[in-house]
């Protein structure tokens, strides 16, 4: 599930360390995770991402991944869409 202020997510599928995000056109695409962390894709009317996760996982003060991540998509008019938290077993 997601909330939404007018953007879409409209597919979003994970395969490995790739997370792959399909949305109406946004400016922005971040994967954020309890860590801190984010993974971002900035741009102008993107409607397409492949996110690398294991940037999640990087960090000198990191000391245990995140067991989550969330999708934040935010478009030119500054409205938001954004996913539950994504339940990962080992990001």
């Amino acid at each position: 599930f997601y909330s939404s202020q007018g953007p879409r997510i409209e597919e979003l599928s994970i395969d490995g360390d790739e997370l792959s995000i399909t949305t109406s056109p946004v400016d922005t695409i971040t994967v954020v995770c309890g860590t801190s962390r984010t993974a971002v894709h900035n741009g102008k009317a993107i409607t397409h991402t492949t996110l690398d996760l294991a940037k999640l996982r990087q960090g000198w003060l990191l000391r245990e991944p995140s067991p989550w991540i969330r999708v934040v998509a935010l478009d030119a008019a500054g409205k938001r869409a954004w996913t539950n938290p994504i339940w990962l077993r080992d990001l």
